[in-house]
């Protein structure tokens, strides 16, 4: 019966009680998306564990951790257009525009600040460039 190509001829040939054999079969040894699942969350939780800082993290990590909730909601917090153009100045690495507002005081000083380290750190992530 299983070895029919077409699933609609297989499921009107297959009877109640084989259905709920499949059903119990699977409930033991789960199969299918599910299972792959599974199966990537120990593959994840394992790698994890062997680079796990002892220190940091005492608790050895557990499989569930990585399992993808294709439900849960992802909280999203808007962006202010302060923060947008921040965005811009540190991606453009615009120093003279950084420049002029360091003028600024009080949280205006702290955030110019924030932007210029934050520049800095990008010049050290960047790669640099094949000579030809």
């Amino acid at each position: 019966m299983l070895r029919q190509p077409n699933v609609d001829v297989m499921l009107d040939g297959m009877t109640y009680k084989h259905l709920n054999e499949w059903r119990a079969y699977r409930s033991i040894n789960p199969f299918g998306d599910e299972r792959a699942d599974w199966r990537i969350a120990k593959l994840a939780a394992l790698l994890a564990e062997i680079h796990r800082n002892t220190r940091t993290r005492t608790q050895p990590y557990q499989p569930h951790e990585f399992l993808l909730d294709f439900e849960k909601k992802i909280p999203t917090r808007r962006q202010s257009s302060r923060d947008i153009f921040d965005n811009f100045l540190i991606a453009a690495g615009d120093h003279a525009a950084i420049r002029a507002l360091k003028g600024k005081k009080g949280g205006e000083a702290e955030r110019v600040h924030r932007i210029l380290e934050q520049i800095e750190y990008a010049k050290t992530q960047r790669k640099p460039k094949a000579a030809k």
